[in-house]
């Protein structure tokens, strides 16, 4: 009696059409439930209202949703009503009910109780696998430059195949006749057509994906593992083949139920067809959905399947709720005169849906405010404020949630809100890999890994620089410069008798204890034990854990290494042989393919603001709804790459018996206008849309404009902000201290300053050493008057190669007075790549490269080789010293011509050799907006040389950079310049300006932080992660 007066006590609150759905407890009923109109309310209630008016038994009603937090709260909500029977109900994920017939039915399926679901990582290791085990299968899908650059889009194909219900035999039938029609448009014509030249290559990626999808299944069924999307197709599979099973789950179910219809895939929608398929037309099969919020056609979902429904179903019933709770009648209108612009809906196919909705609460109405600021700084500055002023007068942070169009939007309005000290709740958890501590952690790993193989890079010089491990700064500075005079690696001196010797640090013990004693017994333990208790030894020993828990958010970085180590425990336990360089290797995978490890999320979330993307706002609602980035190409115009293109016809659904596509380019827009949608209704009253006209990212400044949608919203309720009345300089001067700007001073100790006092006093500039000063003062002390230590990057190893092998060119031709054939070029080339340190697949790789670049190059200039004068010609070295004012000059030029002009006179060109990608005739100016001048600078220091230096008996006239070009079919080129006297003397003045900051030793890091996002010493510099602003790029200025 309890349950039955708790049911009507609610029921009489309901309106007519919710009450209609709730009383249609018989035969198929489809609710199309728009934001706010209280479904999840409805479809419990119809549970509760089937168990109290039938003798249907809790366990013979089946009620699906796509979450965990769904399942949860609508079990909650039905407890409510019904009590402890809403626990005999059978709610559950697609996921889980596939999961649940596969382990109660084993005698129907070949799995084993050590079955698992494959993580991202392993899904991503068994297709890297596949592709490096077979060098010869793939023309396309395995490029010679980047064999992995397909893994991730390879996975996608492999899910969205399944999630249509296109199994491996599936797939083959499908693309049967490939082979057929590539030789048929190869034999069409002598010349193929660029047109069929990209069909040739489609179909032959589909090719491809056949072998890698085969081989795919192998390995997980090898690995005892199996994707999300096997489980439903595995039991849609015996559901058809075998009908006892099928009977078994029909006779069990008598009553089927579903939560967001409109998000279910092909795969999913087969699962409710075979389920109801006894019962055909007159199935008990509840539906609720709305195909204006269907927003995840990126896992599949299928908006078609509202329409199948129709047309499987053709004697439902269908109730449209257009009573809205949640929001103002403004908000509606506004969300709904923009979702009109969608060809695709429902309304337009099935006759009698009428989908505007009516507010049914008592808020005032308050118009949309847009913001559009000039920078993306201060938008985010200017959201956490108001947000920081509506807590101030009394809101709820539970009221209020910042959405948003991807992940990487929340990182600079989470640091502000954290500097605010407000509290806020990360929807979807954090990339703990991109956390500075946990970065540091695995640097530490690499060092002890490394020393193994005596492999030295920066991480030696970076680690000894963390705290947590107490080593002094300047010690550390003079080890390196050491190391580098002796050109030996900074591990090597350490171990070496001179280091004790010479005692250049007072306590040498302390460094060769940590490497002779630390390191070796760490690796020791990795040998002998798990790597789960290894990862415990180290961060206990080394200090690390002491030292994070002397941090104020010590309980937040606990968390962090906490979900790190239950990540590893879970690697651990697919491999009993997992060990530090599994773990490292591991990590390097999910770093270079953007997968991420998330943060434990504890569901904290009272008190606190929500942080989340759009898809996951799903089902949530607020007070204020502040909806960032609003710009072209983020909200709108996406641009979606289809690198492999799945056949014509898979993604095609059943409708009325008519094949109809689910994707085209409008509907691509379509989704994303739904998406906006969705961030519009989850606001009950006050909707903040921003954007900004520039953004700093690590590629440099981005303008951007407006979202398109903005001029689809009605435009009478709309309130545009004046920003000039918010952007004044006192509000700029606080959005910059508020967001992440460290100090880029980098004061020096006395200590410091005695050691770098004799190494500036012997100092000669080059043009590479002035162009890392002007990039960077402080990257100048470490790399050019320290010299640290650091193994070569594969790019320079190329370069190196290419020089050598056209200085041997070239000294052959001079010595021989004839032109070598392009088999010596390559042979030099091939010599000194060999001896420089690549893996064996990286030779592999620069091998070809160099083959094909210089094959270009050779071709394209063997008839305009002219003999040298010079080759590697060294200028202000010995007694021929070249001095501006006081200040001594150094450089050595690749080669020399010595040519004549039309008059007979003799001059000299001066060339340089340049293994990257040509740049522009502008670029090497320095007039585009990304460009710096360095390499017309470095040409105008060249002519410096060549004038001032007395043992040069030419006139450099000619300056020419010559570009050997690339692999990826960008030819060589050629330019030539003629250097003028204003330019000679513009240099010669930055050369006394930067000489004159040298010797006052004034090493500050620089403020562009794009510089720092490609630089060695990025986790040197800024080991908390480098700032994602830039004072000079934001022209932002107080």
């Amino acid at each position: 009696m309890k349950a039955k007066s708790s049911f009507d006590k609610v029921y009489k609150k309901l309106n007519n059409e919710q009450k209609d759905a709730v009383n249609s407890i018989s035969g198929p009923v489809l609710v199309i439930a728009g934001p706010g109109t209280g479904k999840t309310q409805i479809l419990t209630l119809r549970i509760a209202n089937i168990i109290l008016k039938t003798d249907t038994e809790p366990n013979s009603i089946l009620a699906l949703t796509f979450t965990e937090s769904g399942v949860k709260a609508m079990r909650e909500r039905l407890a409510s009503f019904i009590g402890k029977t809403a626990y005999y109900v059978n709610i559950t994920t697609f996921h889980s009910f596939a999961l649940d017939v596969l382990q109660n039915n084993p005698e129907y399926f070949l799995i084993t109780r050590n079955s698992k679901v494959a993580s991202d990582l392993e899904k991503l290791t068994i297709v890297q696998n596949i592709l490096e085990k077979n060098p010869n299968s793939f023309e396309y899908l395995r490029p010679q430059g980047d064999i992995y650059y397909y893994s991730n889009y390879i996975i996608k194909c492999i899910q969205d195949l399944k999630r249509e219900g296109i199994t491996y035999k599936k797939y083959k039938e499908i693309i049967k006749d490939n082979k057929e029609i590539i030789k048929k448009l190869k034999n069409e014509t002598k010349k193929i057509t660029y047109k069929n030249q990209n069909i040739i290559r489609d179909l032959t990626k589909q090719l491809e994906l056949k072998k890698i999808y085969k081989g795919y299944q192998q390995s997980l069924k090898k690995q005892n593992l199996y994707d999300f999307e096997d489980l439903i197709n595995r039991v849609n599979n015996k559901f058809q083949k075998e009908e006892t099973l099928l009977r078994e789950y029909q006779e069990k179910y008598q009553y089927v139920l579903v939560d967001e219809f409109q998000d279910t895939n092909n795969s999913q929608y087969n699962i409710l067809k075979n389920l109801t398929s006894f019962w055909g037309e007159n199935a008990d099969i509840f539906a609720v959905g709305d195909d204006e919020q269907s927003i995840y056609r990126f896992q599949g979902a299928s908006m078609q399947n509202i329409l199948n429904f129709t047309y499987d179903f053709p004697k439902a019933k269908i109730i449209t709720l257009k009573q809205n709770y949640r929001s103002t009648q403004l908000i509606l209108d506004s969300s709904r005169e923009l979702i009109r612009n969608n060809k695709q809906s429902i309304e337009k196919y099935v006759g009698g849906i009428e989908k505007n909705l009516n507010s049914n609460i008592e808020f005032s109405e308050s118009k949309i405010r847009y913001y559009n600021f000039s920078n993306g700084i201060t938008e985010s500055y200017f959201i956490t404020t108001k947000i920081k002023e509506l807590l101030e007068k009394g809101e709820n942070p539970e009221d209020i949630a910042v959405l948003y169009r991807y992940n990487s939007d929340s990182i600079d309005i989470a640091n502000i809100l954290s500097k605010l000290g407000i509290m806020y709740n990360l929807e979807g958890g954090e990339n703990i890999l991109a956390d500075s501590l946990i970065i540091k952690l695995v640097n530490l790993f690499k060092v002890i890994l490394n020393s193994l193989k005596n492999q030295e890079n920066l991480d030696l010089f970076t680690v000894l620089s963390y705290k947590f491990l107490g080593f002094d700064y300047v010690d550390n500075l003079k080890i390196a410069r050491k190391a580098a005079n002796k050109k030996i690696q900074i591990y090597d001196y350490i171990l070496s008798n001179e280091f004790i010797e010479e005692k250049i640090v007072e306590k040498p013990e302390k460094y060769t204890e940590f490497l002779l004693e630390k390191i070796p017994s760490w690796q020791q333990f990795d040998q002998e034990n798990t790597f789960t208790k290894t990862f415990e030894n180290i961060i206990e020993e080394s200090g690390y854990l002491t030292y994070l828990l002397k941090q104020k958010n010590s309980a937040e970085n606990i968390n962090k290494i906490n979900s790190l180590y239950n990540e590893i425990k879970n690697w651990a336990s697919s491999n009993k042989e997992f060990k530090l360089k599994n773990f490292l290797a591991n990590i390097e995978i999910l770093n270079a393919n953007n997968l991420k490890i998330t943060e434990t999320d504890f569901d904290i979330i009272s008190n606190s603001v929500t942080l989340c993307t759009v898809h996951k706002s799903k089902g949530l609602e607020f007070k204020y709804v502040f909806i960032y980035g609003f710009t072209d190409k983020k909200w709108g115009n996406n641009t979606v790459r289809e690198l492999i293109k799945l056949p014509e016809g898979i993604l095609i659904s059943e409708v009325g018996g008519k094949k109809q596509e689910v994707m085209d380019n409008k509907e691509k827009n379509e989704e994303e206008r739904r998406l906006f949608y969705v961030a519009i209704t989850r606001a009950k009253q006050n909707v903040y849309i921003t954007s900004a006209n520039k953004y700093s990212t690590a590629w440099g400044e981005k303008e951007t404009e407006k979202s398109m949608f903005y001029y689809e919203l009605p435009q009478k309720n709309i309130q545009n902000i004046d920003i000039k009345k918010i952007e004044n300089k006192s509000f700029i001067k606080k959005a910059l201290e508020h967001t992440f700007v460290p100090t880029t001073n980098t004061n020096i100790s006395k200590k410091e300053e005695n050691l770098l006092k004799g190494l500036i006093n012997s100092y000669k500039l080059s043009v590479t050493g002035l162009n890392t000063y002007l990039e960077c003062p402080y990257k100048f002390k470490l790399n050019t008057l320290i010299k640290t230590p650091r193994s070569k990057a594969p790019y320079l190893s190329f370069g190196t190669a290419v020089h050598y092998a056209l200085e041997s060119m070239y000294r052959k031709f001079k010595e021989d007075s004839k032109l070598p054939k392009f088999d010596f070029l390559y042979n030099s080339y091939r010599f000194s790549l060999n001896k420089e340190i690549l893996t064996k697949q990286e030779n592999i790789v620069y091998q070809k490269k160099g083959q094909l670049v210089l094959k270009a190059y050779y071709e394209k200039y063997k008839d305009q080789f002219v003999k040298p004068e010079y080759l590697e010609r060294l200028f202000g070295y010995g007694f021929s010293k070249v001095l501006v004012e006081d200040m001594e000059l150094t450089g050595k030029v690749d080669r020399i011509e010595l040519l004549k002009n039309e008059s007979g006179i003799m001059y000299v060109k001066v060339i340089d050799y340049k293994t990257g990608k040509p740049k522009s005739r502008n670029e090497i100016l320095g007039k585009t907006k990304n460009s710096d001048g360095a390499y017309k600078r470095q040409l105008v220091f060249y002519k410096i040389l060549c004038d001032l230096d007395r043992s040069f008996k030419y006139k450099a006239k000619s300056f020419e950079l010559d570009f050997v070009g690339d692999s990826k079919g960008v030819k060589p080129k050629k330019e030539v310049f003629e250097i003028s006297e204003g330019e000679i003397k513009e240099l010669k003045n930055i050369i006394v300006d930067t000489l004159h900051k040298i010797r006052n030793m004034e090493f500050n890091r620089t403020t562009d932080y794009n510089i720092c996002n490609k630089c060695d010493y990025k986790n040197h510099c800024w080991p908390e992660g480098v700032p994602r602003l830039t004072f000079k790029q934001n022209n932002l200025e107080f």
